[in-house]
């Protein structure tokens, strides 16, 4: 398994982090600065909501529980959005369940993909390299 960080490039790509640990936040947040992108972060749904509304985000790194507002309901609401981008930005779930009808409620929440926490760096960039459309 490749691991040269010097050859990760996913410069000018904005992600919104939705992400409620702060520990989860750092580890995440510096392994995507790494390789280059730029990692907003939002403690929970309704921040998360907030946000876009001011911002445009290449993909969306969502936990799925959070307080406040968790990662499904946030999920339907960013699709439910009157603004064609947001049908499609990629949202990837953050999950620490091994539950197999969780990729089913993710997808159904209109998630695109997930990945599991605690992740492997590796699979965290491939990813968002398969999301990921140079500007």
């Amino acid at each position: 398994m490749e691991e040269n960080t010097e050859q990760k490039n996913l410069s000018d790509m904005l992600i919104l982090l939705v992400e409620d640990n702060i520990s989860n936040q750092k580890v995440a947040s510096r392994y995507m600065e790494k390789w280059g992108a730029k990692v907003d972060l939002a403690e929970n749904g309704l921040i998360c909501l907030e946000k876009i509304g001011s911002k445009e985000y290449d993909l969306i790194l969502m936990d799925l529980q959070m307080p406040e507002m968790d990662g499904y309901t946030a999920a339907i609401e960013i699709r439910k959005l009157n603004n064609p981008k947001m049908k499609s930005i990629p949202i990837i779930a953050l999950t620490a369940s091994a539950f197999l009808d969780t990729k089913a409620k993710v997808l159904e929440a209109g998630m695109t993909d997930y990945i599991s926490k605690p992740f492997v760096p590796q699979e965290l960039y491939q990813i968002l390299k398969q999301y990921y459309k140079k500007k």
